[in-house]
């Protein structure tokens, strides 16, 4: 088990018998948990940071795509300072900070769990690519200024 430094949250890897790979699992999802004291596990020979830094996924499969944001100025102070889940590249592009990101898509073919994360970042974002990704975000804050600007 491990806390994810980012959010606080408990995360739990496990390597079933016979297997390699490492699974992570968000232990407020797990309803029937219990720790047993006398079985020994074995330590596991990975980086608990490494499966933390690609956290994304409790809502997704094994399909991602990767999208690329750019932060304006104003959000530098923010963005730049840590390694963010799934990250592929940064860089500093005229002053603006550009972002490439792995995403999970979920049974919908949509990164969710990312759009949520942009979503927060309001007018401190823009998504430059795939175009379908930046398309669902403009339409997003159409939506919001159609409703908005009604009242």
């Amino acid at each position: 088990m491990e806390i994810n430094r980012t959010n606080l949250d408990w995360y739990v890897f496990i390597r079933r018998r016979g297997e390699d790979k490492v699974k992570t699992f968000h232990l407020s999802r797990f309803t029937d948990a219990v720790r047993r004291q006398d079985d020994f596990s074995p330590d596991l020979s990975f980086d608990p940071r490494c499966e933390l830094d690609g956290a994304w996924g409790i809502i997704g499969g094994h399909d991602s795509c990767v999208i690329t944001l750019r932060f304006p100025p104003e959000a530098l102070a923010w963005v730049t300072h840590r390694r963010w889940p799934g990250q592929v590249t940064s860089s500093l592009d005229g002053g603006h900070y550009r972002l490439t990101l792995r995403a999970p898509l979920n049974h919908q073919q949509l990164p969710v769990e990312v759009l949520a994360w942009i979503r927060g970042w309001g007018p401190r974002v823009e998504v430059i690519s795939p175009d379908w990704v930046r398309a669902l975000w403009l339409a997003e804050a159409q939506a919001l200024l159609d409703r908005y600007s009604q009242k």
